[in-house]
């Protein structure tokens, strides 16, 4: 964290608490942070490393932290340089689908590059947050699908809230996709059938994981994995059974926006959004090309 060149940090909550609790020992103890109040900023953080405090806000404070200006990129050229609606796929799926093996066929990108994407979630606090998964398949009556723990941050967050987002960035191209809906547990017969086609040491990490939980050290988990390796070599493959809390989701959209890049910064972006029948989402786009309402946003 970056401080203003010459910020006052405020002890006084601290200095008045430890005045309630013990005047004999706050003493020294007030001495020396009243010390520290007049420290430089550079004089403090070598004294303490690393602490957060607040600031008076009353002083002036350097305007630029950070010049961002040799990172800027200019956007490729390609065979469609700009993303226009009479090009658009009358379905979203479908022009997802066009852009996701468009991506696929570039030789020079991972697997995981291609099909790795952002889920973002809601608390019941209403905090958001956001983490990268693989995507896994996707059809127009299915959705999106990606498996992942139930008992994890995300997971009780969508237990929680079926709202959630996801969002796919491909730079090579400069494409993005951002899409937004409602997510559901799939059947467990669909997690078991995965389970058994990842690779033996996907599944053990799976295992030995009770995600997002508190452990006390990495040597934690590697005593887990030595005994499931154990475990294997005794039992096979089939003895890493998959944990009841591992499982499927998918979420299927109402909402999808198409973001393109332009090296002029007047990006594209187009947006499908599903339209309501008596109050109800219809999900089935192959049947239902005109039931999504394609617009253009400003860049």
């Amino acid at each position: 964290m970056s401080y203003p060149r010459n910020a006052k940090i405020l002890f006084t909550p601290c200095i008045n608490k430890i005045q309630m609790n013990n005047q004999k020992i706050a003493k020294p103890l007030i001495k020396k942070i009243e010390k520290q109040r007049s420290l430089k900023e550079e004089d403090y953080f070598q004294m303490n490393n690393g602490f957060k405090g607040r600031f008076d806000d009353s002083e002036p404070k350097e305007k630029i932290i950070l010049n961002t200006k040799s990172l800027r990129k200019s956007y490729e050229k390609r065979a469609e340089p700009f993303l226009l609606e009479s090009n658009m796929k009358k379905c979203p799926f479908d022009q997802f689908d066009v852009w996701f093996k468009n991506i696929c066929e570039i030789e020079d990108l991972t697997h995981n590059e291609v099909n790795a994407f952002a889920l973002s979630t809601v608390s019941p606090d209403s905090k958001p947050s956001s983490r990268m998964l693989l995507l896994k398949g996707y059809t127009a009556d299915e959705g999106f699908v990606f498996f992942t723990h139930s008992l994890s941050k995300k997971g009780c967050e969508l237990a929680f809230n079926q709202n959630a987002s996801m969002l796919f960035y491909w730079p090579k191209v400069d494409r993005q996709v951002r899409i937004e809906g409602i997510v559901n547990v799939l059947d467990p017969k669909i997690a078991d059938e995965y389970w058994i086609q990842r690779p033996i040491y996907s599944r053990i990490g799976s295992k030995l994981s009770e995600q997002s939980s508190t452990i006390p050290n990495r040597e934690y988990l590697e005593e887990k994995q030595r005994k499931l390796e154990l475990l294997l070599e005794r039992e096979g493959e089939s003895a890493i059974t998959r944990p009841t809390d591992w499982l499927g989701y998918s979420l299927k959209p109402n909402y999808f926006e198409f973001w393109q890049g332009q090296g002029n910064r007047v990006h594209d972006r187009i947006v499908y959004e599903l339209l309501k029948i008596n109050n109800e989402n219809v999900q089935n786009c192959a049947k239902e090309f005109n039931k999504w309402k394609m617009t253009r946003l400003a860049p």
